[in-house]
C-alpha cells in the first residue's frame, strides 16, 4: 500500500480526483479515497498476483481538478517470495490423511494434491487429485478413502492465478495395508449395496430355516376312533363300560 495526502494550497478547496497509471495489468490499484477537497489522505492498496513479472515499475499518481494537475512517481518493485512446500502422509486403517505447510503463509490460496497408487507393471492405478485451502498459518489437510490398498504416492503443488507452479513439494509415500478389515472397509465405502445384499440373503434363509424347522416340530393331532357296543352295536364313549343301550359289559 502506499499513503497518498493531497494538501490544500492557499484558498483552493475544489474537489480533487485520484488516478494510477503505470501498474502492471494483472495488479489490481484501488485508493481508498479516490477524490476529496483539499486537505485529505487516501491509501493506494496494490493487490499484486504470483504471476506478475519482477521487475521495476514506475507508477504515477495523479490529482486532477478541472485544468489543475499535480503528479508523482513511485517506484513498484516486484520480487518473487521462495515458497515451500513440505507434506506429511499418515494411514489409519484404511484412510489416508495429508497434512502440509506452505512458507511463507499466504492467502488466499490453494494446494493440489495429486495421490497415485503403484501397481503392477502395465496395470493402470489409481488417481485422487483434491483441492484443499491454505490456512492463515500456511498448513493444510486432507483425507480420503481411496478403491485401492498397496503403495501409494502422493504429492503437493502450489500454482499462480495463471496456473503456473511456484512451488511443489517432495514426493511421499505411503503404504495401506493389505487386510481383510481394510478391503471390507474399501467395500463398505464404495460399494456398500455387495455387503447389504448377502447380510439380506443370509436374514431371508434364516428366517426360511426358522419356518420349516416351526413346521416340523407341530405334529398333527391323530384323530379319535370311535368304539361301538360289542353286542348291540350302538356308539359309545371311550370312557363307557357298560352300553347305555343294553347295558352289556364292555371289555377293554
Amino acid at each position: 500500500s502506499i499513503q497518498v495526502n493531497v494538501e490544500k494550497i492557499g484558498d483552493f478547496n475544489a474537489p480533487v480526483s485520484l488516478t494510477i497509471s503505470g501498474v502492471p495489468s494483472d495488479v489490481e490499484a484501488k485508493f481508498t479515497v479516490a477524490s476529496g477537497v483539499p486537505s485529505f489522505s487516501s491509501t493506494l492498496n496494490l493487490n499484486i498476483p504470483l504471476s506478475t513479472p519482477e521487475g521495476a515499475y514506475t507508477l504515477t499518481i495523479e490529482g486532477a481538478s478541472g485544468e489543475r494537475i499535480h503528479s508523482v512517481k513511485v517506484t513498484l518493485n516486484v520480487k518473487k517470495k521462495p515458497f515451500t512446500l513440505t507434506i506429511t502422509p499418515k494411514v489409519e486403517g484404511a484412510k489416508v490423511k495429508v497434512s502440509g505447510i506452505l512458507t511463507p503463509p499466504i492467502q488466499p490460496a490453494k494446494i493440489t494434491l495429486q495421490c497415485h497408487s503403484h501397481t503392477e507393471e502395465g496395470e493402470e492405478g489409481e488417481t485422487i487429485i483434491h483441492e484443499v485451502n491454505v490456512n492463515s498459518d500456511g498448513s493444510f489437510s486432507d483425507e480420503f478413502y481411496p478403491k485401492t490398498l498397496g503403495e501409494w504416492s502422493v504429492k503437493a503443488i502450489f500454482k499462480d492465478n495463471k496456473g503456473n507452479i511456484v512451488a511443489a513439494s517432495d514426493i511421499k509415500y505411503f503404504t495401506i495395508e493389505k487386510t481383510f478389515i481394510n478391503e471390507l472397509t474399501l467395500l463398505a465405502m464404495n460399494k456398500p449395496l455387495l455387503l447389504i445384499l448377502p447380510l439380506i440373503a443370509v436374514i431371508a434363509a434364516a428366517i426360511v430355516g426358522i419356518k420349516i424347522i416351526r413346521k416340523k416340530s407341530i405334529k398333527p393331532t391323530p384323530p379319535k376312533t370311535q368304539i361301538y357296543c360289542q353286542k348291540c352295536g350302538a356308539p359309545l364313549n371311550i370312557e363307557d363300560e357298560f352300553c347305555p343301550y343294553c347295558g352289556a359289559r364292555q371289555n377293554k
